[in-house]
């Protein structure tokens, strides 16, 4: 199986803004359901990639302190430069999905992570959700905005076709004149039109399976739509 490289970590800093649908509400859905907890403060952003949901959580919750952990050195570092107002409120690490290191020796408020856990195939999903839920301090959530597949092939195509337009719109936004759009296609970005060996999206329905099963309650579903979806659970109190 072909891994992220630093060469797909340098295209989605450039493209992410426009290929990824409403980017910015994501964020703030996924950001309004971390919890408050009076007994743990850090958050980890699994996969932080840029860093651009550190950021909201660290705005949104004044007393939290953000652990992004990412594969990539040029997301890391990415992310270091747009945390770098938050001072010791934000800090990085390497991530390995396939040999986890979670940060020990404090509880842990959330785990949030944005278009990083498709990479895991399925069969390591029920695990890793174990391993998460473990983690937290009761109360606290797992959440995760993620490429999600329908279990159908009409839904499939019609997901493409979402997709598509979402980005059709944000071309039309930044008045690139059709050329967002254009880069989209021909690089095939579209996974529910060209899926390929890295991404594994599971059906909806599978995620909260798998979340049930590992031990969260009160599962949400804030938003769904091209395919992607903000979903989580919380570990019982």
């Amino acid at each position: 199986m072909r891994e992220w490289s630093e060469a797909d970590s340098a295209y989605f800093l450039d493209h992410g803004r426009f290929y990824v649908p409403e980017r910015d509400r994501q964020m703030a859905l996924l950001t309004a359901l971390v919890p408050r907890l009076s007994d743990a403060r850090i958050v980890v952003d699994l996969c932080c990639g840029e860093g651009l949901l550190s950021e909201a959580v660290l705005a949104a919750q004044p007393e939290t302190v953000v652990v992004g952990l990412d594969g990539s050195p040029a997301m890391r570092e990415a992310a270091a430069r747009r945390r770098a107002a938050h001072g010791a409120r934000f800090t990085s690490g390497q991530c390995d999905l396939h040999a986890l290191e979670l940060p020990t020796g404090a509880p842990l408020r959330a785990i949030v992570s944005s278009l990083a856990l498709h990479h895991v195939p399925h069969e390591g999903k029920p695990a890793l959700y174990r391993r998460l839920h473990d983690a937290l301090e009761p109360g606290g959530a797992l959440l995760i905005a993620d490429l999600v597949c329908p279990p159908t092939a009409a839904g499939r195509e019609a997901a493409a076709a979402e997709w598509d337009e979402s980005v059709r719109q944000a071309d039309r936004a930044a008045g690139a004149g059709g050329a967002v759009f254009a880069r989209f296609e021909a690089d095939r970005w579209n996974w529910f039109r060209y899926p390929d060996e890295v991404d594994h999206p599971a059906p909806l329905a599978s995620e909260l399976g798998w979340l049930r099963e590992a031990g969260f309650v009160d599962l949400e579903v804030p938003w769904a739509s091209c395919g992607h979806a903000v979903y989580g659970g919380f570990r019982r109190r």
